[in-house]
């Protein structure tokens, strides 16, 4: 198969050791940043520490929730050009509400 890039190839090998409760956080966090458990060890020795990658469904519940942020947004300057400011505050609770939320998912 040939080479897709200039590096040198991975040909030293090194035995490590886990117990069955660090292989698992390993494993865990391999998998939480989308990548092979030896690629997670390598940039981790290595000082690279791989995040974890937001999980589709957080995705898509993050932008549905800024969608029905936007449209409290939109309520609460019609509530108070009407003078409904306790309509207004209310929906600017649940706005502040959606962002903590969203803070949460990412």
């Amino acid at each position: 198969m040939p080479r897709l890039s200039n590096r040198p190839p991975r040909d030293k090998r090194l035995l490590l050791s886990f117990t069955a409760e660090e292989i698992a956080i390993v494993r865990a966090r391999a998998i939480a940043a989308h990548i092979p458990v030896a690629r997670y060890i390598r940039e981790v020795t290595l000082g690279y520490a791989p995040k974890p990658k937001r999980h589709a469904v957080n995705a898509e519940a993050i932008r549905t929730l800024a969608e029905l942020g936007n449209t409290l947004r939109a309520i609460v300057a019609e509530a108070r050009g009407a003078g409904l400011a306790t309509v207004a505050d209310a929906a600017e609770e649940a706005i502040a509400r959606i962002l903590t939320i969203i803070r949460d998912l990412t």
